[in-house]
């Protein structure tokens, strides 16, 4: 029985798309390439050091000294009169009442914090620490374990390795006298989603003296290393271990600050000739692995923790003197009071600025940008200022700006400031550029919010992604890029009355708060913020909430695509300016075009400041719409509106995270283990999916922007129609108005079309995600594993995009190996097929579901017990696999079938296929035409159908090398999936198989069927059975091979056709065609039989049929052929070894008498020549004798004596003596005397006898000798010599006489 192939699916696979797949494929790129330069754009806007002008300028640069850096948007006059809010003030909560109680115990120090990365906040009372969930208050934990007043507090990673899993942070707490590491542990939520409740464990892990060291602050690295900065202005770290060694403690304090002579001056030495300067402030950047201190003197100092984050080393070190002095050389305008004093430090991260490293804020709002690398992604080796931004206030028309300030924060481009207003009341200064992401310079707006309390603390909280929002590594885009993915930024402000939870406000959140508060779209506000971010961004911001399907948003979103529809402006079509070669408009978005640039719109709007970089040539039209003939020769512009543009953008960065990631990544389990493993989380896929499903809906939903099929047109066509619009005649007017209304038409038109691209491009983006997902959701290694070498390899290399513009292939594999997965656990596939069908039905269609049953069915068949009940299930899988049958992939599914043993039913399904994939019979017209070269579609078809045939001719093969007891290799012949199983039946059973399939096959009326299985049998040497064929296909299919094939093997076969089905007279022709036919491949033997069974064919015809004149004839021609067949065999035994040209002539042709002749005079063959004489009734007498006295004389010379001559002579006399006219006697006779006497032979009546042995009569012989002896010839005076007796004559007749019977 079959060896049971590897499960795999087998639809669609290798198969064309669908009727409309070439136009999906046509909409996928171009929209695809639109979608690829709008993400190449959001990598173009300006970075931090181009805003801020670093690298243009050979200085340090300042700003913040004009309006235009803080703009009013509130103003009356300003923008509008738009007012946007940058902060909200979220929920207050008070500290625990339970808390609040403890202070009453306050004896000596008292200090907050918060641990953002853990969501609380923390209070020490002298030696006891309290932490709590800030946002609810509850979850309070405490420590109570010191003796000692708590001087710093931090909360640190723990190194790799040495401790066990559940420990999961370190909590540092330092003394005046020791320096301890506690346990921290997280339990599961109790509720899903819910805060993990926080212990403390009691007892210390590791307690080190402080040795003096009074430390005022700490602070961890991811790699788990901690660092204390000490009142004594030195850096320490804490360095821990699993276990301890020779020469090292398991935990022990470092000085990174001293150096190692150190240790040799006496400590009251050092003390009095030391200015102590604490160290306030320790900042790690993660990013870089870079350190930065600040001092309470302002000093700021730069560690560099090397690349694996393992070194410390100090390279810089400014005082605050110094860093007054290099900034008020570049401020000259600016009071040096405010550069000081140095309020706080804040790393810029790698993915926000290259050239910038270090922000530092002074007491008065000044931030100076420093740099630490001479290049972009070196290693730190100086601190060097960049530039000085001033904060609000500093501009000729300023009212106000920042004052006592006791706080400063810097985070991803927004400055925190908080001021005390009074004791008791603070104010939060918040400046941020992300309303101007494209400005050339650095321009923030300004908000501020009054705080209830006096702030101890302020942190910002961990970012809140929805989905990953750019690829690992790369560059952090401007908020407008991500603000959809990700939740606002918040900030917590921690004071003894509570905590308060701020939220920075995205633009869509500013787009929010202005629907709301107006209460309807059409307001001056919201069309001042169409204004300000231009309509392709404000667009694509509208575009957030039109798609949010939550319930409370449901007003919220109709406000939204109201919005759009009304601000989003139409296409339009502009003029480029006289003379110009080609538009440049500033303004122009051109999605066909090379680029396109944020911050530009497609609508003109005088009133709007130039973006940051000019636009690309959008779509040209061939003629300008201006009368003016100076313009007819340039181009004009199609501008497309900013709704069109602001789908692109929400479609393009919804898309970002992914769009250009690999599909898989490589993991590694185990040593000698690599699995493909996907490289986005099932919820990222889930949620990207969700969102392009919202995204579709509103496409749907606006039919202006969704033409039907029939209306669209291609680019080229466009550019035609316009062409031929745009002729405008004499007088320019009134073809100008027309221009402008056609071009006005054509712009719609270009648009609708771009847009319907969009439409195709998200429903099958948003159908391979599904795929991806359901595959992750169902371990992507696992069904990875199920691929062949070449797929993974593919795979690994393979993009999103490059799976949704040209992977469907590998989407199909994807899915074949997913239920593949199910078939081989012997699982229903009915739910995945479900899932499937639902999720990515443009990737698995119907034809996929239905396919996945059958080979659920073939597999169960398989199992079965019962023999009623395998075929029961083999006869559903067949009909549900004929239904699907044009788009399985064939081969597949057939595997299984003969798995199963259903060797029929592979016939009925390749049938099936057939019928299918070439429903007009195309191929046959092409096959019965000769297969013409320019027929491309049938070829085509004859291919198609020719796939489905080799899965029946690769069955038989199997089956039969079964019969014959071989097996197949196991190296496969070529690429790709492994060969088909051949059956392990017993040989007996193997070879009734191959005939049922063979019979199955001859039953069907598909003539290229018979066709390739007839081809088969020849190929495989079975030419007995084809002859056994009984069908109306064979005799075609054998005179067509006949004529094509180059040997004779066909022909051969047709005359056996025709003889075993008595069709004898056509048998004799093919037989005939055989003798005659050119070439060595038939020697001369072989045309002989060839002529000869040619006879015997038209003898029987003539017994069967009376006979025609015709007939006759031909026999008559048969029967001279092969009298000269055989003559030309007598010459070709005598030219062996004489000539091999002569040979090869003689087996490659049959001759005419003419031609053999003169072969035969050419090699002097007398012999022969006189039987081609004889065999073509050529009575010339003197020919004739000539003839015989060369054969008689080149015989005599050849034998030498008389004995040897004489059987020779006897053999050649009795061949022709029959035929008197070819059989000269006296010659004959004369001419052997004469020999015999000149060369003495004997005995003398040698010749005589010889030829009386022959056959001649004696009389004859006595005439013949009296003739000559009569004639006096001086002959017989030698001959009488010979001769004892007087009379030679009687001498010779008397000795025959004897020899004879007398009578």
């Amino acid at each position: 029985m079959p060896a049971s192939p590897a499960v795999s699916m087998s639809f669609s696979g290798g198969r064309p798309l669908a009727p409309a797949g070439a136009g999906l494929q046509e909409a996928l790129s171009a929209a695809g390439a639109t979608l690829e330069r709008l993400l190449a754009a959001d990598t173009q806007f300006p970075s931090l050091a181009d805003r801020l002008r670093i690298g243009s300028q050979p200085c340090p640069t300042v700003s913040g000294l004009h309006e235009a850096d803080y703009p009013s948007l509130g103003a009356a006059g300003g923008r509008g009169g738009l007012g946007l809010r940058q902060i909200s003030a979220g929920k207050k909560v008070p500290l625990p009442a339970e808390l609040v109680e403890h202070f009453n115990h306050l004896q000596c120090n008292c200090m907050m914090g918060l641990f953002p990365e853990l969501d609380r906040a923390w209070l020490t009372i002298d030696n006891d620490i309290y932490v709590w969930l800030f946002e609810t208050g509850a979850n309070l934990a405490y420590y109570d374990g010191l003796s000692e007043t708590i001087l710093a507090v931090g909360l640190v990673r723990p190194r790799p390795g040495v401790f066990q899993a559940h420990i999961q942070h370190l909590l540092c707490l330092a003394t005046p006298l020791e320096i301890v590491l506690l346990g921290v542990t997280m339990s599961r939520p109790a509720a899903p989603g819910g805060p993990a409740e926080m212990h403390v464990l009691p007892e210390p892990l590791f307690s080190i003296a402080s040795d003096g060291a009074y430390v005022t602050t700490v602070v961890g690295t991811p790699s788990g290393r901690v660092f204390l900065g000490a009142k004594d202005g030195c850096l320490y770290e804490l360095v821990y271990q699993a276990t301890e060694s020779w020469f090292s403690r398991r935990c022990r304090k470092i000085n990174h600050s001293s150096s190692a002579l150190s240790v040799l001056v006496p400590t009251f030495l050092s003390a009095a000739f030391s200015d102590e300067d604490p160290l306030l402030q320790l900042q790690v950047d993660a990013s870089r692995n870079v350190l930065y201190t600040r001092s309470e003197k302002g000093t700021v100092q730069v560690y560099d923790l090397g690349d694996d984050g393992q070194q410390t080393v100090r390279v810089a070190a400014l005082s605050q003197f110094s860093i007054v002095q290099a900034a008020e050389g570049v401020a000259r305008t600016v009071d040096p009071s405010n550069f000081r004093p140095v309020l706080d430090i804040s790393p810029v991260t790698a993915a926000e600025s290259a050239h910038v490293q270090l922000v530092v804020t002074t007491g008065a709002g000044v931030r100076l940008y420093f740099s630490t690398a001479p290049t972009a992604g070196g290693r730190p080796t100086s601190l060097q200022l960049r530039h000085i931004r001033l904060p609000p206030g500093f501009a000729a028309n300023a009212t106000q700006r920042p004052a006592a300030l006791h706080m400063a924060r810097y985070s991803d481009g927004t400055a925190l400031l908080v001021a005390a207003q009074s004791e008791e009341l603070d104010v939060l200064w918040l400046l941020s550029g992300d309303a101007f992401p494209a400005a050339g310079q650095l321009t923030e707006l300004q908000s501020t919010l009054a705080l209830d309390w006096h702030t101890w603390a302020l942190q910002p909280l961990p970012e809140r992604p929805l989905v990953r929002c750019e690829p690992a590594g790369a560059p952090r885009p401007p908020l407008v890029v991500t603000q959809h993915a990700r939740l606002p930024r918040r900030y917590v402000a921690l004071s003894t009355r509570g905590v308060q939870v701020l939220e920075q406000l995205r633009p869509v959140d500013q787009l929010r708060a202005l629907l709301e508060d107006a209460g309807r779209p059409d307001s001056d506000a919201v069309r001042a913020f169409f204004t300000l971010h231009t309509e392709a961004q404000a667009c694509a911001t509208c575009l957030i909430l039109a798609c949010s399907d939550a319930p409370q948003d449901a007003q919220l979103a109709a406000w939204a695509e109201r919005a759009f529809l009304l601000y989003g402006g139409e296409p339009q079509v502009v003029a480029p300016p006289a003379g110009a070669g080609h538009p440049a408009s500033p303004h122009s978005t051109s999605l066909l075009g090379a680029s396109f640039h944020p911050q530009q719109v497609s609508t003109p709007q005088p009133s709007r400041p130039a973006p940051f970089a000019a636009g690309s040539p959008p779509l040209a039209l061939s003629a300008a719409v201006s009368p003016d003939t100076s313009l007819a020769a340039a181009p004009a512009e199609v501008l497309f509106s900013g709704k069109h543009d602001g789908l692109y953008l929400y479609a393009a960065r919804l898309l970002r995270p992914v769009w250009a990631s690999r599909v898989v990544r490589e993991f590694s389990p185990g040593p000698g283990q690599v699995h493909l493993v996907s490289a986005a989380s099932s919820e990222e896929l889930g949620w990207l999916s969700g969102q392009l499903e919202l995204l579709s809906r509103l496409l749907q939903r606006h039919s202006p922007l969704q033409p039907p099929f029939a209306d669209t047109v291609s680019t080229q066509q466009l550019q035609q129609r316009m062409n031929s619009y745009l002729e405008q005649d004499e007088g320019g007017r009134m073809a100008a108005g027309r221009g402008h209304h056609l071009h006005h038409q054509q712009a719609l038109q270009a648009e609708r079309q771009s847009l319907l691209h969009l439409r195709e491009l998200i429903a099958y983006t948003r159908q391979v995600l599904g795929l991806v997902k359901i595959v992750t959701d169902h371990q992507t290694h696992v069904v990875t594993e199920a691929l062949s070498r070449e797929d993974q390899s593919a795979l690994r290399l393979m993009t999103f995009r490059d799976l949704t513009l040209s992977g469907r292939t590998m989407c199909t594999q994807l899915i074949a190996a997913l239920i593949g997965r199910y078939l081989s656990d012997n699982g229903s596939t009915e739910a995945v097929s479900a899932q499937l069908r639902a999720l990515a039905p443009a990737v698995f269609r119907e034809e996929d579901a239905i396919s996945s049953q059958a080979s659920e069915k073939l597999m169960a068949a398989r199992n079965a017990s019962s023999p009623s009940e395998r075929q029961r299930l083999l006869g559903e899988a067949l009909a549900l696999a004929k239904r699907v049958a044009g788009q399985l992939q064939l081969a597949a599914v057939c595997q299984q079938f003969q798995a199963a043993h259903d060797y029929e039913g592979v016939v009925e399904l390749v049938l099936a296929a057939a019928e299918k994939r070439d429903p007009q019979e195309v191929a046959l017209h092409y096959y019965r035409n000769g297969e013409p070269a320019e027929d491309l579609q049938g070829r085509q078809a004859f291919r198609e159908r020719d796939e489905c045939y080799t899965v029946v001719l690769e069955m038989l093969s199997a089956l039969v090398r079964a019969s014959h007891g071989q097996r197949q290799s196991p190296v496969p012949a070529r690429p790709g999936a492994p060969p088909a199983a051949e059956p392990a039946d017993q040989p007996q059973q193997a070879q009734r198989q191959a005939e049922r399939v063979i019979d199955a096959v001859l039953k069907s009326r598909d003539e290229l069927l018979h066709v390739a299985v007839y081809n088969w049998m020849v190929v495989e040497g079975m030419s007995e059975r084809l002859l056994q064929v009984r069908s109306p296909y064979i005799e075609p299919f054998l005179t067509r091979s006949s004529g094509a094939a180059p040997g004779v093997q066909m022909l051969d076969l047709l005359w056996k056709h025709y003889e075993r089905s008595g069709n004898h007279l056509a048998a004799a022709k093919v037989l005939a065609k055989l003798a005659e036919r050119h070439g060595t491949d038939v020697d001369l033997a072989r045309r002989i039989e060839y002529l000869a069974r040619a006879v015997l064919c038209v003898k029987s015809s003539q017994m069967q049929v009376a006979a025609a004149a015709s007939q006759g004839e031909f026999l008559h021609e048969l029967e001279e052929k092969v009298e000269v067949a055989r003559v030309q065999w007598r010459v070709l035994e005598a030219a062996r070894g004489r000539s091999p040209e002569a040979e090869t002539r003689l087996n490659a042709d049959l001759l005419d008498v003419t031609a053999l002749y003169s072969l035969c005079e050419r090699l002097g063959l007398a012999r022969c020549q006189l039987a081609i004489v004889v065999c073509a009734g050529h009575r010339d007498a003197a020919l004739v004798r000539d003839l015989w006295r060369r054969l008689l004389a080149a015989l005599l010379q050849q034998a030498g004596s008389a004995e040897a001559a004489a059987p020779a002579v006897t053999e050649l006399a009795r061949e022709y003596r029959g035929q008197p006219a070819y059989c000269p006697l006296d010659t004959i006779v004369r001419h052997l005397e004469e020999h015999s006497c000149r060369h003495s032979m004997t005995p003398p009546e040698w010749a005589a006898a010889a030829l009386a042995e022959a056959g001649v009569s004696l009389p004859e012989l006595l005439s013949v000798y009296q003739s000559l002896y009569s004639q006096d010839d001086p002959l017989w005076t030698v001959f009488q010599s010979l001769y004892s007796q007087d009379d030679p004559l009687w001498t010779v007749f008397q000795s025959l006489y004897s020899q004879d019977d007398p009578l």
